[in-house]
């Protein structure tokens, strides 16, 4: 494992923020993008490629069972998903200091380098454009497509998984499993999700929630959906009447049916990026930065 068709690789041992990491000496300028509680990341050059790149160090991958089968699902999905012309995170390379199968307790994620992620652009000062906006979520629905064109559900598409570069092309994260809707579980989740949507009524309770879920539901008091159209409609300037944000009723429309209990009245990825590409196929987004500072290490903590 520490070598590669018959190449001895050198290595070299660094500690970069609060973690130690024993990497191939091809690696070089380190610095830390942040840590969690089964990885950390880091920034390095590979002076191979001259590319830029992000290093994920999985702490203890093999503690169990469980997570062995994890870290295993992670890798083979990661390999298997790999394409150079798809917007999600590219898998480059993956190493262990280890020499042999007893020895073996630590792994290593190469991938892209992305800039910002989606949350810090969302965040800043310069709003996006509608039409820029919509070519961001076309690569998205792109890439979704050829996810579910492999049998695999992304349940975690939210904008701290979303990277983009300053020249808007995203890259979907595949490793990190939080929901959209934070909560203290999976039922206070559904709590938050029925605080935009509504509560499901019964009938649709019946055909397609578990029975605990669909008990629970049941108990809860009624909450009505919330008004996409004073949501994500536009909205006008009450002195000027000017328009100062918000998307057409189509685009409401369209929302309306991705942010939907039943999922038959989704549309696929298929059905979205065929409405999307149609609105964006000639617009070409210009570049864009957040800051000298790209993914500061108190804002991808955040």
């Amino acid at each position: 494992m520490a070598a590669q068709s018959g190449v001895q690789i050198k290595w070299c041992t660094v500690t970069c923020g609060t973690c130690t990491y024993t990497l191939p000496n091809r690696y070089q300028e380190i610095c830390p993008i942040g840590k969690g509680t089964f990885s950390a990341v880091i920034r390095a050059k590979d002076t191979e490629t001259g590319q830029s790149v992000a290093i994920i160090k999985l702490f203890r991958p093999f503690h169990n069972p469980d997570r062995a089968k994890q870290t295993y699902r992670e890798l083979k999905l990661l390999m298997y998903l790999y394409h150079p012309d798809i917007d999600i995170i590219q898998l480059y390379n993956v190493f262990t200091p280890e020499k042999n199968v007893d020895d073996f307790s630590t792994l290593y994620f190469v991938f892209n380098f992305v800039d910002y992620n989606l949350r810090q652009v969302i965040k800043r000062d310069k709003p996006f454009s509608e039409d820029h906006i919509k070519q961001i979520i076309c690569s998205l629905l792109r890439a979704l497509k050829y996810i579910h064109s492999a049998g695999i559900i992304q349940r975690d598409l939210k904008p701290e998984n979303i990277g983009i570069d300053q020249d808007s092309n995203v890259a979907i994260k595949l490793i990190l499993l939080k929901p959209i809707f934070p909560g203290e579980g999976h039922l206070d989740q559904l709590d938050k999700i029925f605080d935009i949507i509504g509560t499901p009524d019964i009938t649709t309770l019946h055909e397609l929630a578990t029975e605990e879920a669909r008990e629970y539901i049941s108990r809860l008091k009624p909450k009505p959906k919330q008004d996409f159209n004073r949501l994500f409609g536009f909205q006008y300037d009450s002195a000027t009447n000017e328009r100062i944000s918000g998307v057409l009723p189509k685009d409401v429309d369209l929302l309306d049916r991705l942010l939907s209990f039943d999922p038959r009245r989704r549309p696929t990825a298929q059905e979205a990026l065929t409405i999307i590409w149609k609105m964006v196929q000639d617009f070409v987004p210009p570049q864009f930065r957040i800051n000298d500072n790209p993914n500061p290490i108190h804002e991808t903590k955040r």
